[in-house]
């Protein structure tokens, strides 16, 4: 487990991001290595979600210690599901990666 919590240079803005991914969160593991590095000064990470209950990022985000939601599409039409992403948490920024489909919230939150 990375020490996720680097301290941050004073007066540097501390920034949460919500990270979005379906599958082994392979995109997630450089990006909680350069915060624990510190090469992310006042980032961390609050949520980690996915659209898949089983999907191995859930797990990758659990053993490092950090908060992990499955939130299901449920028969949603697209706008819907993006809708119940961006309101589930009060978070500014969303990291997706390889989610193509999902860069279309953050777009519309510019």
């Amino acid at each position: 487990m990375l020490a996720l919590q680097a301290s941050a240079p004073r007066g540097t803005p501390s920034v949460c991001v919500g990270v979005l991914g379906s599958t082994r969160g392979s995109s997630l593991q450089p990006v909680l290595q350069a915060i624990a590095s510190g090469a992310l000064p006042g980032v961390h990470v609050g949520v980690v979600i996915s659209n898949k209950q089983d999907a191995p990022i859930l797990e990758r985000a659990r053993e490092h210690g950090l908060k992990a939601e499955h939130v299901a599409v449920g028969g949603r039409a697209r706008e819907a599901y993006d809708a119940e992403l961006t309101s589930r948490r009060a978070l500014p920024d969303i990291l997706t990666g390889g989610r193509a489909r999902v860069a279309r919230i953050v777009r519309a939150h510019d």
